[in-house]
């Protein structure tokens, strides 16, 4: 069963939005890609570390989050990907072709 919750009138999946959370507080607040820890990570979205721990590892296997060396979460590849992308304004084919690359790259 998809965790629901009603607010302000429009229906939300819980587990996403705390993934976006997580994204949110890795990309502004640690500025300078030092990590967060899974401490600092459940006090700020006050998820339990259990679910967050659940959710970071899914986020690991997409790409979207990396750990280091200290277990500290960081922004992951595929993020920066989407950055480099929205920077150049790129049409959709040529990022394609650009993401094509990169994958080829990165095996």
């Amino acid at each position: 069963m998809i965790e629901k919750v009603v607010i302000l009138e429009q229906k939300l999946i819980l587990s996403i939005k705390k993934a976006l959370d997580v994204l949110d507080l890795l990309a502004f607040e640690d500025t300078h890609q030092k990590g967060i820890t899974l401490t600092e990570l459940s006090h700020k979205t006050g998820v339990k570390t259990n679910t967050l721990h659940t959710i970071l590892k899914t986020m690991i296997f997409c790409g979207y989050v990396e750990q280091n060396h200290s277990s500290k979460y960081l922004i992951g590849k595929r993020c920066r990907q989407i950055g480099i992308l929205n920077r150049f304004h790129m049409t959709p084919a040529i990022a394609r072709k650009l993401q094509i690359g990169m994958k080829r790259l990165c095996q």
